[in-house]
């Protein structure tokens, strides 16, 4: 499993990030909650940006990883802020850092399991991702059923954050010299 490999981020500057893959290191602000936008501006300032998922097994682990890393003290944290959002076109979701959208979790039912109040629902402009996991009371947890699932909220909602950086840099490809003598003259 993904989660047992955690680690400190290595990269110079981002010390207190982590990583589980040595490519991408990741900030989770636990305790820092803010609205879309200042999680936005701050990721930016760190030359990094907002989460994107783009599949399954990344939305497991980001669910999981908040609560078992014990990034989540009480119950009051646990929504996260995703590179999600419609603010160019209502009803168009995109990621922040232009990425294609090739995976959606939207939540169809609220937190407690009802329908969800479409007209409510659809007014929310950026997303958020439910931990799989609260912590109410010290040394006591919950399992959460709509962990994972994404959110369409008011922006100006404070919930807390994840941003990722990506250290890969591409490959220095050289270009294609050709031999001496096969060219044209002139």
């Amino acid at each position: 499993m993904i989660i047992e490999y955690i680690a400190k981020c290595v990269q110079p500057g981002y010390d207190s990030w982590i990583t589980y893959d040595n490519k991408t290191c990741y900030f989770v602000s636990s305790y820092q909650r803010v609205t879309w936008h200042d999680a936005y501006d701050f990721c930016r300032s760190k030359n990094a940006s907002l989460l994107s998922i783009h599949d399954q097994t990344t939305n497991n682990l980001f669910s999981k990883m908040i609560s078992l890393t014990n990034f989540v003290p009480t119950i009051n944290y646990n929504y996260f802020w995703i590179g999600m959002n419609s603010l160019s076109k209502r009803g168009f979701y995109k990621w922040s850092d232009g990425t294609p959208t090739q995976y959606t979790n939207f939540a169809t039912v609220t937190v407690d399991g009802k329908a969800i109040n479409k007209d409510i629902y659809e007014q929310g402009r950026c997303v958020s991702i439910r931990s799989a996991i609260l912590r109410s009371i010290p040394n006591q947890v919950q399992v959460v059923a709509s962990a994972g699932l994404w959110y369409k909220e008011d922006c100006n909602t404070v919930n807390s954050f994840f941003c990722a950086k990506n250290f890969m840099t591409p490959t220095n490809i050289q270009p294609t010299t050709a031999p001496p003598g096969n060219c044209p003259k002139g």
